[in-house]
């Protein structure tokens, strides 16, 4: 089973060959189920990151994630530092941590 690095970087070749999923997956070797499983988590993966823009311009990514049917992950980037969580954190502490990276 091939990492997802791996199909990323297919997933890269894909779009810059320009040619459609079927012709890809064949002139590659590629099952087109496979390629269009791996399209669609890519697409639902860029569809959940959200940057988040506080006051003074500050930038932070906020991934929140689905799990499985009804939890959520949430994962805080500032700078080189990333929290990850399995759940959602309390919305007071959380409201906290944002006024704090201001």
């Amino acid at each position: 089973m091939a990492s997802k690095a791996h199909w990323n970087q297919i997933l890269q070749e894909l779009d810059a060959s320009g040619m459609g999923v079927r012709r890809y997956a064949v002139e590659k070797g590629l099952s087109k189920s496979s390629l269009y499983y791996h399209l669609k988590r890519r697409r639902e993966e860029m569809e959940s990151a959200q940057v988040l823009t506080l006051r003074g311009g500050a930038v932070h990514e906020l991934n929140l994630t689905t799990r499985q049917r009804c939890g959520l992950s949430c994962e805080i980037k500032q700078g080189s530092l990333t929290l990850s969580f399995d759940e959602l954190p309390e919305a007071e502490w959380f409201g906290a941590l944002i006024k704090a990276l201001r």
